[in-house]
């Protein structure tokens, strides 16, 4: 290929031009061809991935909104007792009014007891006396409770679904 532009060889710099790209034809559709795949399985993951996050966020936020609400009757009574199937049921009627009435609470999702202080750094321990002040609550879609997310393109990768759960707590 270098032998046929020398100026030696009576071609000037535009013929040397035009014969060289004749031998490059058809390069473009080449690298199309081989990253078409490549581009789409991209897309594809990133549609179901951001899809993932929407679920996730929507349950999050039900979350948070059920502990919220559900704390606030753990406030004890004049003669020192918590209603703790008041707040459970608090904490079903605002998931289910946050994230429709289809989703259903597992009673072992709901954790109710008294916070422990020592383990504010670490994994959250709850201890079983004195007067309970925190809900930790789980939402999710998997095959344990609720139906799994079902993909969009994964499907084509033999993924059909994938399960998202979230935890919230509320002190």
């Amino acid at each position: 290929m270098a032998g046929m532009c020398e100026i030696n060889g009576g071609l000037n710099v535009e013929q040397c031009r035009a014969r060289r790209g004749k031998y490059r034809r058809g390069n473009a559709v080449v690298f199309v061809g081989m990253m078409l795949p490549v581009m789409c399985g991209f897309i594809a993951l990133a549609v179901d991935y951001g899809f993932l996050l929407y679920i996730r966020a929507d349950l999050q936020r039900s979350a948070d909104h059920a502990v919220l609400a559900a704390v606030r009757d753990l406030e004890p009574s004049f003669d020192g007792s918590q209603d703790l199937d008041q707040v459970r049921a608090t904490l079903r009627e605002f998931a289910q009014l946050n994230a429709g009435a289809a989703i259903s609470i597992l009673d072992n999702d709901i954790q109710i007891g008294r916070f422990n202080p020592l383990t504010v750094y670490t994994e959250l321990e709850l201890l079983d006396d004195g007067v309970f002040d925190t809900v930790v609550l789980t939402l999710r879609r998997d095959d344990l409770a609720n139906s799994s997310v079902s993909l969009f393109f994964a499907k084509l990768f033999g993924n059909q679904t994938t399960g998202v759960s979230v935890t919230s707590t509320a002190v």
